[in-house]
């Protein structure tokens, strides 16, 4: 299904790019949540006159649009999670830019913006995801040329443990949105040195404990931005500008079995 972005506050403007996303449950309903910029050549050369962010809920019991918030203080919102224990949003901002916000926004379901978190140790929030009490997020450290790093939070969003998965990373490819269940951390990378998104596309996958335990290929012919887990149902959207497309699968099941037989 395809989900639009809207309008800009000025109308003779387009969003140029949808980002993070989040798919949760809550009082019997399924919701989508997104976020839209304009991150057009003005906005990469520091130029903010008419840079514009917005973030979209969408029920997607109805299909109708819940709520649309515009210009929250965040760069690219580059990741969403939801956690079901307080009913909270995460945005990953993203920090893209000298100066741009780069840490982790907080709000209520509704879209409404109560909080923003830092830390020392992370310079860049690229994505969050949370799962069973714990924030996983994928981010670099504050200086140049810090690695990738899969960072694990407790649920008061303290800093628990940190594991270098740049080699998972290799040249050309960057973190896009993460999702988590108990057992895993599921993290999309794209090869951004060309857009042939079919070919250079994958979900790289670590235990909670930051340990490599897989690549998943991933045959989305659009940049994928996130992903969202719930029971065995894995969600992923994609960037289409001016809307994202939510796709709908189901997590990969691999069962082995031996067979003894007599030796001859």
């Amino acid at each position: 299904a395809v989900f639009s972005a809207g309008f800009p506050i000025n109308q003779a403007l387009k969003f140029r790019s949808t980002q993070g996303s989040v798919v949760f449950d809550r009082n019997g309903h399924r919701y989508l949540a997104f976020t839209a910029s304009i991150n057009d050549p003005s906005y990469y050369a520091g130029d903010l006159s008419h840079y514009e962010t917005a973030v979209l809920l969408y029920d997607l019991t109805t299909g109708q649009l819940v709520a649309d918030v515009h210009n929250l203080n965040f760069d690219h919102g580059n990741s969403m999670c939801y956690n079901p224990d307080n009913g909270h949003i995460y945005i990953a901002e993203g920090g893209s830019l000298p100066g741009y916000p780069s840490g982790i926004m907080e709000l209520t379901w509704d879209l409404k913006a109560i909080d923003s978190h830092g830390f020392p140790d992370l310079g860049r929030a690229f994505s969050i995801t949370y799962a069973n009490g714990q924030y996983f997020v994928i981010g670099k450290g504050p200086r140049d040329g810090d690695a990738t790093t899969l960072f694990r939070l407790n649920s008061d969003m303290q800093m628990e443990d940190h594991f270098n998965v740049s080699k998972w990373y290799p040249a050309g490819y960057s973190p896009q949105g993460i999702a988590a269940d108990d057992h895993f951390v599921y993290c999309i990378a794209a090869n951004f040195s060309h857009h042939q998104w079919k070919k250079s596309q994958k979900v790289v996958v670590f235990t909670r404990n930051g340990l490599y335990a897989g690549t998943w290929s991933l045959d989305i012919t659009k940049e994928a931005e996130d992903m969202s887990i719930l029971g065995n149902d894995v969600y992923i959207t994609t960037n289409d500008k001016t809307a994202t497309t939510l796709y709908q699968s189901v997590l990969p099941s691999v069962k082995l079995y031996a067979q003894w037989v007599p030796a001859r």
